[in-house]
């Protein structure tokens, strides 16, 4: 009987608005969600940027949702919070962090609302940011 009880109700016509406003939604969130050619950054473009930590510099590709981040040997990166989820994969180097260890080639994940401990390299490290 419960299977049925969607069959009784009438049909209603949506409002023609209804129809236009979920469409331009649907266009606004797909427009705003990836670039409507792609993109390409060369490696000789967009600068590295001094971070407040000393030794420690980033360098955008996309937006702020996407970097390279470059530690000096014997630099730090400070504890800070995640307000979004942060992959990590470590191109050169390495990078340590409550006694964990990643080299070049491993990736970490850390999820939206965690805290991240400080960071430490100490003989360098190159690394790429995403967040999403």
């Amino acid at each position: 009987m419960v299977e049925l009880l969607p069959l009784a109700a009438p049909e209603v016509e949506p409002p023609p608005s209804l129809r236009a406003r979920l469409l331009d939604q649907i266009g606004r969130d797909a427009r705003s969600s990836a670039p409507a050619e792609g993109l390409l950054v060369r490696a000789d473009e967009n600068e590295w940027n001094d971070s407040p930590a000393p030794g420690v510099q980033y360098r955008p590709l996309h937006g702020s949702k996407t970097m390279l981040v470059r530690m000096a040997p014997d630099s730090w990166l400070p504890a800070h919070d995640h307000k979004e989820a942060e992959q990590c994969l470590v191109l050169e180097g390495s990078i340590t962090s409550e006694g964990v260890t990643a080299n070049a080639g491993d990736y970490t994940f850390m999820p939206a609302g965690s805290v991240h401990s400080a960071v430490y390299s100490p003989n360098g490290a190159l690394f790429l940011i995403a967040y999403s």
